[in-house]
């Protein structure tokens, strides 16, 4: 045989496709060389591929077409033209690696292969898929083999009797799909060369029961011993009383699925938050289930449940319970490994799996809820290599990376620049805020924002989570929780509404907790349409007094009663929103850090049918701009020793000074007693050494009051020196570390953290794939 006219094989065999760095390699598997004919036909090179590995597993054979890489669609092999073809793909002296996938052939009866020659009647043969690489490269023809893992042997007695396989289809899998519904859970390992038509129908065994559907709390379909019979179990689909579903979509599911495959419809009769009522759809059917919530929880819980029917029960070719959602959960399991999945493919699947019709458009519309469902899933490895490459290129940040069993319970960053720019020049004051993202893939933002000396947004921490709820909120103010542990005793302000209220409470227990009185104001307005009203629940909020604030609140009272009600329950005490209540120790700020300006990135046309890697990538990008900005604008700013925000509000502290006619004496050390012709009390004491005022102003946002001015004039020091947390500076602090840029995850060589991982300082990930 001339060297010209046989190609060099490299197969592998009992490995299989991985996804590592945010692509998909081979993994595992035994490795050998050999030779193989150009001319030669597809049947000859199925047994020997069988022979190397001493098999009759390797029944379909796929290869790479040159120059894509795996995550793409591989090239069936299943005829002589097929052959012909790769041939002819891979007559370049380049290396291009082929791809061959491996199923084990099973009787639906007895589970042993079907062939023709009695030599194969008793192999032993390994269930998983399998793949084998093919190289075209030069080589002397030299077989060789390296073992990482578990081969299939099998004892042959010649090259002949491989020859001489007949590959048959098993004979019931497709002409008596009725009787093979509900038959054994390894039902998919009998297909052959369908599996090269439907890549779904392989994997379908993962998710045979239910259809892959999550059924929630006792649930799952019970295996029934079909003792007396050589029949493999069978999995029961039935439904009783008592049973118990996570919840109510879990019961509806289950249902459905229950329905499809007894082959009867029903309607409803009621439901609501509480119960499902079903009835069938025949008239004088007696067929009826209950089911309502259990009290105290979530799951649901069938409380009747009338089981026969009425009517003759008939295989259907249609279902109405076969909903876009139902389709959905059917191939969410699947199209994690099969991306690239037709519509068709779906509709031949479910067809071979319940004998049911579904459309085209039925099956595309839940091929994409599933995906969308499943895309973070899709992309957990580049999310993990994301967040490693994070902590390479910016050692001490906090990442941490949370999804137990594909379910993304979050992602939380907080950058080493940011965290030290709030220890060291931000006020003690944190903001916690949520935005929804929009777009093909819905996620929730949760942002922590603090105040720079330019009293600027500075965005301190955020993550992203599947929603919005008193778990996640919860989740993110632990990891919160965890990089403010140095930090002196903060305010934490939060929106009413949102069940950030309850975790933070629960969390930061020492902290001081307020609602953003800004929201608060609208939705007063929103609520009572009432511009009295409104002014005078904003002079109740900001009343530096209890006495103002009684008055206030007594004025809301005269005009509505209701209004005031309302204001009651906001919360047991006004401790949460109203400045005469708040502890004269701690910072505050008149309105909520809204974080306006982080909408805008996501809020970007190209980004918001991004994946979340994108965003976040996005979110880098701008924050790493946002800090060289500010750290040239800062430096040229040198003469300069407050910031244009302090400047502008010293200026309006001056002008109030002018018009009020205060006056400071000197009361003792280096207390001043300061009084105005305007005051209808008995004035206020400055005390220089605590900076505080009984106006309670300087306090509260930690500048000097007109009261302190005065004072400090009379005192001849310099007013710039009690406004340091204003100084060019200290902001110039907030932005002194930097952003550093990250490489292209796609382009890591680096493995993504799983087991084995190195100890992290500041990050700990439930990484469990």
């Amino acid at each position: 045989m001339g060297e010209e006219s046989t190609v060099p094989v490299l197969c592998s065999f009992g490995g299989e496709i991985v996804p590592k760095c945010g692509k998909f390699v081979y993994e595992g598997g035994t490795t050998r060389l050999m030779r193989v004919h150009r001319s030669i036909n597809f049947l000859n090179l199925l047994c020997r591929v069988n022979e190397i590995f001493k098999s009759t597993a390797i029944s379909t054979i796929k290869y790479r077409y040159p120059g894509l890489e795996l995550d793409f669609p591989l090239v069936s092999v299943t005829t002589d033209e097929d052959v012909s073809g790769m041939m002819q793909e891979f007559s370049s002296p380049m290396a291009t690696p082929i791809h061959l996938f491996a199923e084990p052939r099973h009787n639906l009866d007895n589970g042993t292969i079907q062939s023709t020659p009695s030599i194969l009647q008793n192999s032993e043969i390994t269930s998983s898929s399998h793949m084998v690489d093919a190289y075209r490269q030069d080589g002397d023809g030299t077989i060789f083999s390296h073992s990482h893992g578990q081969a299939c042997h099998m004892q042959y007695s010649s090259r002949q009797d491989l020859d001489n396989v007949t590959l048959q289809a098993t004979p019931s899998i497709f002409h008596e799909k009725n009787e093979t519904n509900t038959s054994s859970p390894g039902m998919f390992d009998d297909i052959l060369y369908e599996s090269d038509l439907n890549p779904l129908i392989h994997l379908l065994k993962e998710n045979t029961a239910m259809g892959g559907i999550e059924t929630g709390v006792g649930s799952q379909p019970q295996v029934v011993d079909n003792s007396g019979d050589n029949t493999t179990s069978k999995i029961d689909f039935s439904l009783s009383e008592g049973q118990e579903f996570r919840n109510a979509d879990a019961f509806d599911m289950a249902l459905r699925e229950h329905a499809i495959r007894s082959s009867f419809e029903y309607r409803p009769m009621r439901t609501d938050q509480g119960r499902i009522d079903k009835t069938c759809i025949k008239d004088r059917c007696p067929w009826y289930i209950h089911a309502s919530k259990v009290p105290g929880g979530s799951s649901f819980r069938i409380k009747a449940l009338e089981s026969n029917h009425a009517h003759e029960i008939a295989k259907l070719t249609t279902h109405r319970q076969a909903s876009q959602k139902w389709v959905a959960n059917f191939v969410r399991g699947q199209v994690r490994k099969h991306l690239y999945s037709t519509p068709d493919d779906i509709v031949a699947a479910i067809d071979h799996v319940y004998g049911i019709e579904v459309n085209y458009y039925m099956s595309r519309r839940g091929k994409d809820l599933a995906l969308k469902e499943v895309h973070i899933g899709t992309s957990l490895y580049d999310l993990a290599a994301y967040c490693d490459e994070i902590e390479r290129t910016n050692p001490s940040s906090f990442v941490t990376l949370d999804f137990p069993s594909y379910a993304l319970l979050g992602i939380f960053i907080a950058y080493h620049a940011t965290r030290h720019g709030f220890e060291k020049a931000c006020r003690p004051i944190i903001s916690l805020y949520s935005r929804n993202i929009g777009g093909d893939y819905p996620h929730v933002w949760l942002y922590a924002t603090g105040l720079d000396g330019g009293y600027n947004s500075f965005l301190v921490a955020y993550a992203v989570v599947e929603s919005s709820n008193q778990e996640t909120w919860s989740w993110f103010c632990r990891q919160l929780a965890r990089i403010l542990l140095d930090s002196p005793e903060i305010t934490i302000i939060t929106v009413k509404q949102e069940k950030s209220s309850e975790a933070v409470g629960s969390i930061f227990q020492k902290a001081h907790h307020r609602y953003c009185r800004k929201l608060l104001c609208e939705d007063f307005y929103r609520k009572f349409k009432d511009k009295d009203l409104l002014l005078n629940f904003r002079k109740a909020i900001d009343a530096e007094s209890e006495a103002y604030f009684r008055l206030h609140m007594d004025e809301i009272s005269r005009i509505s009663p209701e209004a005031q009600k309302w204001i009651k329950e906001i919360s047991p005490t006004p401790n949460f929103w109203a400045v005469s209540c708040f502890d004269g120790q701690q910072d505050c700020i008149d309105y909520h850090l809204s974080a306006e300006e982080f909408d805008i990135w996501r809020d970007d046309g190209n980004a918001m049918n991004s994946s979340v890697i994108s965003m976040m990538r996005l979110f880098h990008t701008n924050m790493r701009e946002i800090f060289l900005r500010n750290q040239v604008q800062e430096s040229s700013d040198e003469d300069r020793q407050l910031t244009p925000y302090a400047l502008g509000r010293l200026d309006n502290v001056e002008t109030q000074l002018k018009l009020s006619f205060i006056n400071a004496k000197h009361h003792c050390q280096r207390q001043f007693y300061t009084e105005s012709i305007y005051d209808n009390d008995n004035g206020h004491i400055v005390d220089l050494t605590e900076r505080t005022c009984t106006c309670r102003i300087w306090q509260l946002h930690k500048f000097p009051c007109c009261h302190a001015v005065a004072a400090i004039r009379v005192h001849e020091s310099n007013v710039l020196d009690y406004c340091e947390h204003y100084t060019v500076a200290n902001c110039r602090e907030a932005y002194s570390e930097f952003i550093h840029p990250i490489s292209n995850v796609h382009h890591m060589k680096d493995t993504p953290r799983t087991s084995g991982a190195k100890k992290r300082t500041y990050s700990k990930r439930n990484f469990t794939p």
